[in-house]
């Protein structure tokens, strides 16, 4: 048996991630500029494998239910529209409390209610019961921000 760092190479031969995507979206009010919120809207989630969909429709999360600390890659990408002209706004991935340093991507909305299209990667360590968000922010007080579009897969990272 080969080894991969502490991880045997039992643990590569299982399936674990998910993909998913935003089939009902929904508008995510950011009230405090600055401040990170989870991004709202109903997720349809395809080949869930030792993760779960946990959380409440307010403060939706994903929770990693392996029993190996692993690396996992996030792949994101979606439309987004913001009720602001001339706000910026930034999407990122949380780790419990934090913000995973990287995730964020974000953009300068110049019309209110246009649609703009973002993606992002990250790279996120795991231990089982860690969860992860989607999460936006606004440069605005009150800014709403929807998904219009969105796809993401959460799978292990190979170096």
């Amino acid at each position: 048996m080969s080894t991969h760092g502490t991880i045997n190479s039992t643990v590569f031969d299982r399936k674990i991630g998910m993909c998913g995507y935003v089939s009902t979206p929904a508008v995510t009010t950011v009230t405090n500029a600055g401040d990170w919120y989870a991004m709202l809207g109903t997720f349809t989630n395809a080949n869930i494998e030792q993760v779960s969909v946990i959380g409440t429709p307010s403060n939706p999360a994903i929770q990693y239910d392996g029993d190996v600390t692993m690396d996992f890659e996030i792949d994101w990408s979606g439309a987004f529209i913001g009720s602001a002209g001339s706000q910026h706004i930034e999407f990122a991935i949380k780790k419990g409390a934090n913000v995973i340093t990287g995730s964020n991507m974000g953009t300068t909305e110049k019309t209110a209610g246009d649609e703009y299209s973002m993606s992002g990667t990250c790279v996120v360590s795991l231990a089982t019961n860690d969860t992860i968000q989607l999460v936006v922010t606004s440069a605005g007080n009150g800014q709403t921000v929807q998904a219009e579009h969105f796809t993401t897969t959460i799978r292990p990272f190979f170096y």
